[in-house]
């Protein structure tokens, strides 16, 4: 049974930056079901200033993620202006939520002054647009969809961190964390429909009183613009890719690491990332390979020699690089804050947060059951493919579907 043609959704999609290749566009628009994409910085192909910037041999990979192809670039509607003060901001010195808030303002006054036209649900990403512009939509009738991309406990969770590594210089202004924190429960309160992509955000929002569960559903990422690719694997290699240390566990994996070569000197624990110098200059990083920022190219080439992806996160929403990896056929070795969508002992196993020592025990018995190890492998790519773009469309569609009965019955 389909829904009434008048509760069909319309929806408009209301994200800063490109993420996951504009993934939740697409997928409705592929149903006949987007109103429109509100963003930041974003080009259409066709585009002059973006055919004049792709000169910039250092900026393409940039500009290649930010263009939108046809028939999608047609919702666009894009404003640089956050990307102007944001930019502005930094140079003052403003880096914290208060340089988010703004630039989430000036995308939603873009939001305001285009109006919403045929939109009856707006879908954002962990509240961009602001609060106020969500507040206004739903004064015109619009029901509000939240996607939280990451944990709304993140703060909590790093300034702890930071406390526990002070040497890593990954402090914690008490005031961001106040502040990020009223706004997600601002967030959650008009939220209509809560859009958690691993079961740790849905767990980790029960700690906010002004949520609802039954407003609340699971639905996992999927690749967007990411190609599966081959692993040809090297034994013993492992495969870290993060450039946010504290929140990443990367002092746990540089652990695990040390633990790693005393009882085998073969294993590599390779690091792709913008990390800071004095953090890879230190004695409890010694046993980890550095590898830098790493272009797509770069990445693909390191996913497919790579014998272990690990990533012993403590805040993510459903980190993409393991989605990646799991693409590439990559076992991996995550916690369960990691958001990944795997199953222990299948695709890879889920370890303890905070333990260098289960990390290390869990890589060494992967590396070492070859038969194991491949049969992981298998399974990983089995994964992608049962849960491509196309099924978790079709779940999200059904979800706004669902949205716009309830509220209108």
């Amino acid at each position: 049974m389909h829904p009434r043609p008048n509760l069909l959704p319309r929806v408009l999609v209301v994200q800063m930056g490109a993420r996951r290749g504009y993934e939740l566009a697409e997928m409705l628009h592929r149903r006949g079901a987007l109103a429109g994409l509100l963003t930041d910085l974003a080009f259409v192909p066709e585009s002059p200033i973006r055919a004049l910037l792709y000169r910039m041999k250092g900026r393409r990979p940039a500009i290649q993620r930010r263009t939108l192809q046809s028939p999608l670039s047609s919702y666009l509607r894009s404003t640089w202006l956050p990307n102007i003060a944001g930019f502005l901001l930094s140079k003052f010195g403003i880096h914290t939520e208060r340089k988010y808030r703004i630039e989430d303002y000036i995308l939603g006054l873009k939001g305001r002054i285009h109006g919403l036209g045929e939109a009856n649900i707006i879908l954002n990403s962990a509240g961009n647009g602001g609060y106020g512009f969500l507040k206004w939509a739903k004064s015109q009738k619009a029901l509000i969809a939240t996607d939280f991309i990451i944990t709304p406990l993140q703060y909590d969770i790093v300034m702890s961190e930071a406390a526990r590594w002070p040497a890593w210089g990954m402090a914690i202004n008490p005031k961001d964390k106040s502040s990020y924190n009223k706004y997600v429960k601002k967030i959650v309160s008009i939220s209509d429909l809560i859009i958690c992509p691993s079961q740790r955000v849905l767990e980790d929002l029960k700690c906010i009183p002004q949520f609802d569960q039954r407003k609340a559903i699971v639905l996992p990422y999927g690749l967007g613009r990411t190609a599966p690719g081959e692993n040809f694997p090297e034994p013993m290699r492992v495969f870290f890719a993060g450039s946010d240390p504290i929140r990443k566990g990367l002092p746990y994996l540089a652990q695990a690491a040390s633990l790693l070569k005393a009882r085998n000197p073969k294993y590599e624990i390779r690091v792709a990332g913008r990390i800071e110098p004095h953090i890879m200059a230190m004695e409890e990083c010694r046993d980890v390979i550095f590898l830098g920022h790493l272009s797509e190219r770069g990445m693909a080439e390191e996913f497919s020699s790579a014998d272990i992806f690990c990533l012993p996160s403590l805040a993510e929403g459903s980190a993409s690089v393991v989605l990646e990896a799991l693409a590439h056929g990559v076992p991996c070795v995550v916690t369960h804050a990691a958001g990944a969508p795997i199953s222990d002992g299948v695709e890879g196993r889920v370890v303890e947060e905070r333990s260098a020592s289960a990390i290390a025990d869990t890589i060494e018995s992967i590396a070492s059951d070859r038969v194991k190890r491949d049969s992981m492998s298998k399974a990983a790519i089995e994964l992608v493919k049962a849960n491509g773009c196309e099924r978790l469309g079709g779940l999200l569609y059904e979800n706004m579907c669902k949205l716009r009965l309830f509220k209108e019955v």
